[in-house]
C-alpha cells in the first residue's frame, strides 16, 4: 500500500467546518459554519484549501477551488492542528499562517468586544 498522494479537498473542507462548530461551542448549531452562513468563515477555509492544494500557485488570482490537495501539505497542517489541541502541552506556538487566518475567522462571532 503506498501513501496517499492527494486528499479531497471536499472532505478537509467539511473537517474544517466541523472544527469551527466545535471552537464555536456546543451549543452552536451547525447551520452557522455550513456554506454560505458565514463569508468570513467560507473565505478563510477556501484560502487555507487553496494553499494546500499542489497547483496553488497557479491558481492564487482565479480563486478556483481545488479538487484534490497535496497530501504532504494537508499533513503539515494537521500537525500543527494536534500541537495546538494537544493537552498535555503547557504552551504551544504554532506557525502556520493559512490556519492562523482560519481559526481567526472560526471565533470571530465569540468576540464580546468591537475590534
Amino acid at each position: 500500500c503506498r501513501p496517499a498522494a492527494a486528499v479531497s479537498a471536499a472532505y478537509v473542507g467539511q473537517r474544517f467546518r466541523k472544527l469551527a462548530q466545535v471552537l464555536r461551542g456546543a451549543g452552536r448549531d451547525a447551520d452557522a459554519v455550513a456554506a454560505g452562513a458565514d463569508a468570513a468563515l467560507d473565505a478563510a477555509l477556501a484560502k487555507l484549501l487553496l494553499g494546500l492544494s499542489s497547483e496553488a500557485a497557479g491558481q492564487e488570482g482565479e480563486g478556483v477551488a481545488p479538487e484534490l490537495l497535496d497530501a504532504a501539505k494537508v499533513q503539515e497542517l494537521l500537525r500543527a492542528v494536534l500541537q495546538l489541541l494537544d493537552h498535555s502541552a503547557d504552551a504551544s506556538k504554532v506557525v502556520h499562517l493559512p490556519l492562523s487566518s482560519f481559526l481567526r475567522a472560526a471565533v470571530a462571532p465569540l468576540r464580546c468586544l468591537p475590534t
